[in-house]
């Protein structure tokens, strides 16, 4: 206000000034025009001639921006061209892209029928071979047989090559039927069948024996009496019968074993017959898919060269047009350089050459440009005295009016504490956090004595101008208070009644305070300690007062600091305020640090860490309510000159208390009066009460599915990846598995943290993503709970396993079973010689392998007891963990807690590169991390985690939310899942 002030009057007195100069001048210029008539007259020949030649270079510049005007014109046809040219490749990329991707289709239905008939070949093969064992039981007796079976048989004479396989393949049928018509005769037959049993030399051996008895049966009559003899008798006799009875099954059978052996013959000619020609067929449909191909290729290629050909005629027409335009306007221009130098010649005064100007027209054309320069300065200053007369009309009123505001932001904080200590109070949904402790009186006549004298220029009525000190956020500034000794009565009150009226402003949930009071230690803000019963991360658990306590709470802001910095606001944002309007339900808190009493208790460190706080703190959102000791020495002089720089500073005199160092005259601070703190309380529970579950954020679990034309269609091919929450502003935090050294995770988080919602969360979104051949489950629940119990019931299509209320015994034998499909597919690999899952189900002939999930929640039952189970768990758990990566198997174990006196190995935790740490204690915050990562314990909300891919280095947290998945919504999808796999 005196700035405007002293700026009309300099303007004043400087008008002034140059008016008598102005007057001055043309006095003097009189008196000396005479002789200056020759200079003046040979300065107007210089004039002229400079005059020319600016006309000069002025229509060489115009004919140097027609020049460039025609460069431009054919550089822009030229563009036209090559974007006809690049929109005529994109479409034949385009249609060679689509052919490309029939001709794959094709081939793919040539490779689906050839394996088809293959199957079905190999089933007749296997026919074959069984009618050919049956045979050779049914014929073994018979040595012809053997040699004709070795010898191949000869194929019936009227035997038929057809040119088609399924014709082929029905002949084939056929034939085998007949041959096991044939067969099934000779199994029956009696006699057929004895002589494959009986040998024909043992037949022999009995002819032979009862011969010789007969032979000699005279001799030996004599001796042996007449029973004897006639059972010798009859041994011959049978003998010679079994001969008869061999005879006949032989003439029987011979015919039947010929017939057998051609007819084998015959089906397997017809079994390599329909092999050639179902690869003749396969290289004929080959060969026409890529002839279609060749055929659109070479349709395109045409189609670009005709394009090519068009964009260059279009170019040089363009160009045939431009030339007699340019050409056109370098004539028009020459003609304007003529007219102009020649009417600039004419307007030459007559008698300039011999600089015989009238003295009495000179001295009248003086007084008349002293007049005008006259005007002109008054007009000059006039409008300078009117831009003051603006800004003062601009700024002052606004200032008004910005108080005014703040004024009513101060009515609208009294009437809510009115409102809360007799009706009661309502959380705001929105709004900014704000609260008075102050207010500043101007007195005008004191402040400005030196004010402008333009009528215009407007102050306002009132003698005096009253102005709110209102502590707002996000975009306000922190305050220090200063005094000589402990903090006095007035600053705890104003430092304890700001902090209620931002809890009372705020949505709830949006504020968080740090307090220190290492003097009264913890009697200056006692009465904020209701709220501890209610949240205690209102308060941060308590009031601190010990040094290494003051020392860890700016540890941990300095920390949150950087995670704000560094993982929410980057380049992208400039302060926490821009990021909470993007971010919307996750949006971060606002902190204040409370401090009394300060420098008492504060090491080196912690007034590094509070200078940190001071000067970077407000666009993290952390800010200052701070009271200083003036009377406490400090070695870091810099802190409290950054302190005052950075804050509204405040501090006592002996007559009572000045804004910042200035003593401005008529300036005068006065505490706003309001009620005791003791008569508070019942504000206090209010406020509390309003934020119990507050902390809690939900962010919607259809924020992360897939849409409805979208489901089973991800390919876990190169990795398993899938949304399970918001991390920054806007973006999606994936679980990448199988990328790398990413191949398993290990999820940690005390009871109430979110680490069951995260698992539903990561099972239900893969089932929603992928189908049951890109993926499946092991599940296994230690909670002695019903977690995963929802798989079963809706018989989720990916689950192989579904382990609930599991004892130790059998989460064992789901190791195992998940060790020998590790084996199997070893096995499958070494078959087809390929080293990971991509490249098995890019191989030829290969059945459905789906990516392995072994997911194991309170995986740490397994060691509760140092026994057997305990010692195979934790081999058959290594070994899946090492070996698993190029097989596609991964796991995902969760527990409440990694410490305990059993646990798994660390050089098995060693392979899990990707950590997920949910609310959980600063112990197991090192244990999932690794030993220089705190982070996960300074989460404060359940479903707020940190996701960690690099084996808990720091450098790779990512601060992130789990959506919320409840189970109604969950058994929906789930149903839509079985749905999907019945169709």
């Amino acid at each position: 206000m005196e700035e405007l002030g002293g700026r009309e009057k300099a303007l004043i007195a400087s008008r002034d000034r140059e008016l008598k100069s102005i007057q001055q001048k043309y006095a003097l210029e009189n008196a000396r025009f005479k002789r200056q008539a020759e200079a003046e007259t040979q300065k107007a020949m210089e004039a002229l001639n400079e005059e020319r030649i600016r006309l000069e270079s002025h229509f060489a510049l115009r004919k140097v921006r027609i020049d460039h005007a025609y460069e431009n014109a054919q550089k822009a046809l030229n563009e036209a061209a090559e974007q006809t040219r690049s929109q005529q490749k994109y479409e034949n990329q385009k249609e060679l892209l689509q052919a490309n991707r029939a001709h794959d289709a094709d081939l793919q239905s040539v490779d689906h029928v050839r394996k088809s008939f293959s199957a079905e070949l190999s089933n007749e093969t296997q026919r074959l071979e069984n009618s050919g064992g049956l045979g050779w039981r049914v014929f073994k007796g018979y040595g012809n047989f053997r040699r004709w079976l070795r010898d191949g048989g000869q194929p019936s004479p009227g035997e038929v090559s057809f040119q088609d396989e399924n014709a082929l393949l029905e002949s084939l049928k056929s034939q085998l039927t007949e041959l096991e018509s044939s067969l099934s005769f000779s199994v029956h037959n009696a006699l057929a069948r004895l002589f494959s049993f009986v040998s024909i030399w043992l037949i022999l051996c009995c002819l032979g024996i009862g011969g010789a008895i007969v032979f000699l049966m005279p001799q030996v009559s004599d001796a042996i009496g007449a029973t004897q003899n006639r059972i010798l008798i009859g041994f011959g006799g049978m003998g010679g019968l079994v001969m008869i009875v061999y005879a006949m099954g032989y003439i029987l059978a011979r015919g039947a074993a010929r017939s057998f052996v051609n007819s084998f013959a015959n089906c397997t000619g017809l079994i390599e017959q329909c092999q050639l020609a179902a690869n003749r067929s396969r290289e004929d449909a080959t060969a026409s898919a890529r002839e279609v191909l060749q055929t659109i290729e070479s349709r395109l290629e045409a189609a670009w060269l005709d394009a090519d050909v068009s964009a260059t005629e279009q170019c040089e027409r363009g160009l045939n047009k431009l030339l007699p335009q340019r050409n056109r306007l370098m004539a028009r221009h020459e003609s304007m350089l003529a007219t102009a130098l020649k009417r600039l010649s004419e307007s030459r005064p007559s008698g300039l050459d011999n600089g015989n100007f009238a003295f009495h027209e000179k001295d009248e054309k003086g007084e008349t440009d002293q007049q005008a320069l006259q005007t002109e300065v008054i007009r000059r200053f006039d409008q300078e005295i009117g831009d003051v007369c603006s800004d003062w009309n601009r700024l002052i009123p606004a200032w008004c009016s910005d108080l005014n505001t703040s004024r009513e932001a101060v009515r609208q904080m009294e009437q809510t504490w009115n409102t809360a200590s007799t009706q009661g109070w309502e959380v705001p949904l929105s709004g900014e956090p704000a609260g008075c402790f102050a207010q500043i009186t101007i007195d005008w006549k004191e402040f400005a004595p030196s004010v402008p004298t333009d009528s215009s220029m407007h102050l306002p009525k009132s003698a005096c101008l009253q102005v709110p000190m209102v502590f707002k956020m996000p975009l306000g500034e922190s305050v220090l208070f200063e005094s000589e000794g402990p903090a006095p009565e007035q600053i705890i009150e104003a430092i304890n009644h700001t902090a209620l009226e931002l809890l009372l402003t705020a949505p709830a949930g949006r504020m968080r305070f740090t307090l220190i009071d290492p003097v009264g230690l913890g009697k200056n803000f006692a009465g904020l300690m209701h709220l501890a019963d209610y949240d205690d991360q209102l308060i941060n658990r308590r009031i601190w007062t010990q040094p290494n306590q003051i020392e860890q709470c700016l540890f941990d802001l300095t920390e949150h600091m950087e995670k704000v910095t560094q993982m929410y606001l980057r380049n992208e944002y400039d302060t926490l305020a821009e990021y909470n309007q993007v971010a919307g339900n996750i949006a971060e808190k606002y902190h204040v640090l409370v401090v009394s009493d300060f420098p008492t208790g504060f090491s080196e460190s912690a007034l590094r860490r509070l200078h940190n706080i001071a000067v970077s703190g407000a666009r993290c959102g952390v800010f200052l309510l701070l009271h200083r000791d003036r009377r406490q020495a400090m070695s870091e002089d810099a802190v409290v000159h950054d302190l005052r720089e950075h804050c509204v500073w405040i501090q006592s005199q002996k007559n009572g208390y000045r804004l910042g160092a200035h003593a401005w005259t008529g300036v005068h601070l006065n505490w706003i009066d309001r009620v005791k703190l003791q008569d508070t309380v019942h504000l206090i529970h209010q406020i509390g009460q309003a934020n119990v579950d507050s902390n809690r954020v939900q962010v919607p679990f259809s924020q992360i599915t897939p849409k409805p034309d979208a489901c089973w269609t991800q390919d876990t091919s190169a990795s398993l990846k899938v949304p399970i929450g918001r991390t920054g502003a806007s973006k999606l935090q994936y679980l990448t598995l199988g990328k790398g050294t990413q191949q398993h995770a290990l999820i940690a988080g005390k009871t109430g943290s979110g680490k069951s919602t995260l698992f539903h969360v990561i099972v239900s979104n893969l089932a929603l993503w992928c189908s049951p051949d890109q993926v499946e489950f092991y599940l296994i629940d230690f909670k002695k709970g019903v977690e995963f119990k929802c798989y079963a019931a809706h018989k989720m299509p990916h689950a192989r396993v579904v382990a609930i209320e599991s004892d130790r015994e059998f989460g064992l034998s789901v190791l195992e079973r998940v060790d020998q499909e590790l084996r199997r597919r070893g096995d499958l690999f070494r078959e087809k010689g390929v080293q990971d899952l991509a490249r098995y189900r890019s191989a030829e002939d290969t059945q459905p392998l789906p990516r392995t999930l072994l997911m194991i929640d309170e995986f740490q039952e397994y060691f509760v007891e140092d026994d057997h189970v305990a010692q195979n768990a934790a081999v058959l758990l290594d070994r899946i963990v090492r070996q698993g990566r190029a097989f596609g198997i991964h796991v995902i174990l969760g527990s409440q807690t990694l410490g305990g006196a059993y646990t798994l190995a660390r050089t098995t935790f060693a392979q899990m590169a990707v950590r997920i740490a949910l609310q959980c204690d600063e112990a197991d915050s090192y244990l999932i991390m690794d030993e220089n990562n705190a982070a996960p314990r300074l989460l404060s909300r359940p479903g707020e985690g940190i996701y960690n891919n690099r084996n808990g280095a720091v450098e790779g947290n990512s601060p992130f939310q789990t959506v919320w998945l409840n189970d109604d919504e969950r058994d929906t999808y789930l149903q839509q899942v079985s749905t999907l796999a019945q169709n």
